[in-house]
């Protein structure tokens, strides 16, 4: 029987495969982002910080989740805009938190994925969400990229940070169409990360 790898994220995230998606109600979205953002591994996030997170930032993304582009290029604008808005809200001293925001934006679509809440249209043009154990799967890594979570930089440096995200995303989707047995580049992700 084949694996599947939506439940598979479900239960591996610490949900029942029928629960409901956590984003269908405030107390349990914010849960959810808190949980996201402790993947990072630097800190926990306060109830209010994730209430500013849910109602800032993903709220919003949850709310219009219908209409995410189904366009490549369009897609990758819109992740792209996405995560420099992030970075900011989670950035300090003027640096944008780049790393932590691709990690943060990406687990919380790859949700969308696994509760099935966006069309096929989309999940062939979700990211991986970078992380040790992923980036641990390269031969080369950007000097920057060394440490996801340190991944910070300026909005003049912007570019260049993401650049070189985008250069491991194509990396990673030329890897994909290669093996040529996963529906998504999101369920391979999950493959890799699960047997990790």
């Amino acid at each position: 029987m084949p694996i599947n790898y939506r439940i598979q994220f479900i239960t591996d995230i610490g949900f029942p495969e029928d629960a409901a998606i956590p984003y269908i109600n405030n107390n349990t979205a914010m849960k959810r982002i808190s949980a996201i953002y402790g993947t990072a591994r630097v800190g926990r996030l306060s109830v209010e910080r994730s209430f500013q997170f849910w109602h800032n930032f993903f709220s919003n993304i949850w709310n219009n989740r219908n209409d995410i582009p189904i366009v490549h290029e369009t897609f990758n604008d819109w992740h792209k805009e996405k995560t420099m808005h992030l970075s900011a809200l989670l950035g300090e001293n003027n640096l944008l938190k780049v790393g932590i925001a691709q990690k943060m934006l990406n687990l919380f679509l790859k949700d969308f994925w696994a509760w099935q809440e966006i069309p096929n249209e989309v999940v062939i043009w979700l990211y991986i969400p970078l992380d040790r154990i992923i980036l641990g799967k390269f031969a080369n890594i950007p000097k920057t990229w060394k440490s996801w979570t340190k991944v910070k930089c300026d909005e003049h440096t912007f570019e260049d940070r993401y650049g070189e995200y985008m250069t491991l995303q194509d990396v990673m989707r030329d890897y994909f169409n290669e093996v040529g047995i996963f529906q998504s580049l999101i369920e391979m992700e999950q493959f890799l990360w699960h047997q990790i």
